[in-house]
């Protein structure tokens, strides 16, 4: 999971880097190359990178010669390694993922800022503009109510955390207050056998 959180970084900062003009314009794909290599930083070589308008897809070779291909456009991003496919897709095409789990809440009243699924999960990203403790005693309901075991709670000024338990899979609710409202970052893996 940290090298497809690494690679969605990176593709985030290429982006950055071509904000307000065509990537193609503001980047040229050497120099995209130059920076996908020296951000991965692990002796990962960077390779077949195509940068057009508002697209770049590249593929990453690491030390032991697993390929990793990623394709990003607009707000969309996917990867593909050997591990299975993951993808992120954040604005306004953002919804929740259909294979969801069912028996996780998502809350509402909340807007879908992000949703990321991969072989080991799935994490949702929500904001609302209710409050933080309100919103953290309905997930310790609910999730409850669902045959979800509460493992921990830990709530700080900045942030309020609770991880939940059901099976092999494991939830963990992440709330951050904003200006208006509450951050939501719900994630579940499914954990595997040792």
């Amino acid at each position: 999971m940290n090298k497809t959180l690494l690679l969605l970084t990176i593709t985030a900062l290429v982006f950055t880097l071509g904000c307000g003009k065509k990537v193609s314009d503001k980047i040229t794909e050497s120099i995209t190359e130059k920076i996908l290599e020296q951000s991965a930083g692990d002796g990962s070589a960077v390779s077949d990178v195509k940068v057009n308008d508002d697209e770049i897809s590249y593929t990453v070779t690491d030390k032991d010669g697993a390929k990793t291909s990623v394709q990003a456009s607009g707000d969309d991003v996917s990867i593909v390694s050997a591990d299975g496919k993951s993808t992120f897709v954040s604005g306004d095409k953002a919804k929740v993922p259909d294979d969801f789990p069912k028996d996780v809440l998502v809350y509402k009243p909340a807007k879908v800022v992000s949703a990321m699924t991969g072989p080991e999960g799935r994490l949702v990203s929500l904001q609302s503009d209710d409050a933080l403790d309100a919103i953290a005693a309905e997930y310790q309901r609910e999730m409850k109510a669902q045959g979800w075991k509460e493992e921990s709670f830990f709530k700080a000024e900045a942030q309020t955390l609770a991880i939940f338990r059901k099976d092999k899979r494991v939830a963990t609710v992440s709330l951050n207050p904003e200006d208006k409202g509450t951050a939501i970052n719900v994630m579940v893996v499914t954990e595997e056998n040792e």
